[in-house]
């Protein structure tokens, strides 16, 4: 049975009883087999994923493992440049746009021995809570050790639980479930403690900055936009410098609040998404349903990502139809190694059950 994790590829690869090209080699078959239903890759690059797993071979088998991710297949979302390969962002206004420089998480994963099969998702998204340690280590400047901390134990731990807001409007099944998660976790932890969160839903700052982005661009080829895209990227446009001022100094303050509120608790819990992802066909059927339910289901992970905190989701149960359902944990900023801490112990917990 080939090995589900990075963590179990890597040990077999460092002990030479995996091949970096045939874990390679099986990865890109995947792909060719999946992604014309997926459609999870944008661009494939197989000729050089075998010519770096066959370098990484090389070095491992004369003593030079680098680490973890050496030889290890991943792909990157396709908003990090790669110098020589095409870098979309999944937009036909960058279709032809062939960076000469790569990005800095791409040296960092270069220089860990990581062979890229492609071009896609975020991420580090990641079968285990280790995997996702691993990929963090290799990518932190300076570099953690974030997988080195994860069996500390988290019982000395307070969690914060945002009832206001973030539990409102749950779907039923999502509630269920994390209701269950935070049962569990409290047999871990020191303690459970209810919080507010002031959330402030103004999008002054995303609308003017995604505006100015693009400004030249939609002045020249408004064509090679999708039309709602284009509305979105063009409301940014009414706000004048100073209203963008105000709603800046707003967001610093409302990150200097957030911050304290991490001296009450260690790491908050909730929901990832409010309600089960929605099936594709329904909302073809009824484009006018796409916008509502896209916000909705960024409901919660948007302010986390506003106010610069690190979170992780982990799975923590399935609905009725099967769909997926994602805990979300959110630590103060440098709270990364906190965050996986907390994640790995309930996975560790849940895999018992």
């Amino acid at each position: 049975m080939p090995p589900r994790t990075i963590a179990e590829a890597s040990d077999l690869v460092r002990s030479r009883k995996l091949s970096p090209v045939d874990l390679t080699q099986e990865c890109l078959e995947t792909i060719e087999r999946l992604n014309p239903t997926l459609n999870a890759f944008i661009t494939i690059t197989a000729e050089s994923a075998l010519q770096e797993a066959q370098q990484a071979e090389e070095e491992i088998a004369h003593g030079d493992w680098r680490g973890p991710l050496h030889g290890i297949p991943i792909g990157l979302k396709d908003l990090i440049d790669t110098a020589g390969i095409r870098t979309t962002a999944a937009s036909a206004v960058f279709r032809d746009r062939i960076p000469t420089q790569d990005a800095n998480v791409v040296k960092q994963l270069q220089a860990a021995g990581a062979v890229f099969v492609g071009k896609h998702h975020a991420g580090p998204i990641t079968r285990t809570v280790e995997d996702a340690a691993i990929l963090l280590d290799a990518l932190s400047e300076p570099s953690t050790r974030c997988r080195e901390a994860l069996e500390q134990g988290i019982e000395k731990l307070v969690i914060g639980i945002p009832r206001q807001y973030f539990f409102e409007d749950l779907h039923p099944e999502v509630a269920a479930a994390v209701d269950r998660a935070i049962v569990q976790l409290t047999a871990l932890v020191s303690g459970i403690r209810e919080l507010n969160l002031a959330v402030d839903e103004d999008r002054t700052l995303q609308s003017a900055e995604a505006y100015a982005y693009h400004r030249e661009r939609i002045a020249a080829s408004p064509e090679v936009y999708q039309p709602e895209t284009l509305r979105r990227i063009r409301s940014g446009e009414r706000f004048t410098a100073s209203e963008y001022q105000s709603a800046l100094e707003d967001l610093r303050q409302v990150r200097r609040e957030i911050v304290g509120k991490f001296e009450e608790v260690d790491v908050l819990v909730m929901p990832t998404t409010p309600i089960p992802a929605p099936r594709i066909a329904a909302l073809i059927e009824n484009p006018s349903l796409l916008r509502p339910t896209e916000l909705f289901l960024l409901r919660n992970t948007r302010p986390v990502n506003v106010w610069g905190l690190p979170a992780i989701s982990v799975p923590c149960g399935f609905t009725k139809e099967g769909l997926p359902i994602g805990l979300q944990i959110v630590g103060p900023p440098g709270g990364e190694a906190k965050v996986l801490r907390a994640a790995h112990a309930y996975e560790k917990f849940t895999k018992k059950k």
